[in-house]
């Protein structure tokens, strides 16, 4: 970036690698002082261990200002517990009750995600949030979703 736009028009403000994700933070040279303090941190835990850092840094959270940007490998994964009912609802198109009953990364960011799944699925992400105990993370939206998962459960094939 500085090299094409020019060292004299933006700085560095942060850079971050973590695996196969490198974040880099460009600003304007002209930009308040506040707009370079950059912060960034990485966790390498898998979506799988979201709980038990959030309980180490709920207090951290809580104290952040201003914008908030999650990266990651946020595909969304399906616990169905029954692999022909999950094929059904992808063939007929309903993306939104898998993201919103059956999506890991949601339950887990909204701290709902159990071990034990004999409760049965929230109605709507309304309802978990209801439920939750005003988890960190329960402001986080994620636009609607249009498609299947990508992640491919038979090797070989495009299912």
């Amino acid at each position: 970036v500085q090299q094409r736009l020019g060292a004299d028009q933006f700085t560095l403000a942060a850079s971050r690698q973590l695996q196969g994700l490198l974040l880099v933070v460009f600003a304007r040279v002209d930009l308040p002082y506040r707009a370079l303090a950059v912060k960034t941190d990485a966790v390498a835990t898998g979506a799988g261990n979201v709980k038990l850092y959030r309980r180490r840094e709920k207090d951290t959270f809580r104290d952040m200002r201003g914008p908030v940007f999650l990266f990651g490998d946020l595909n969304f994964r399906v616990q169905c517990g029954n692999r022909a009912y999950c094929d059904r609802l992808l063939a007929m198109g309903r993306f939104d009750e898998l993201l919103h009953k059956r999506c890991q990364l949601t339950r887990q960011l909204l701290h709902t995600d159990d071990s034990d799944d004999s409760r049965g699925s929230k109605e709507s992400l309304a309802e978990i949030e209801t439920v939750s105990r005003a988890p960190p993370w329960s402001e986080w939206k994620e636009s609607p979703i249009f498609f299947p998962p990508t992640y491919k459960f038979d090797m070989g094939t495009n299912v």
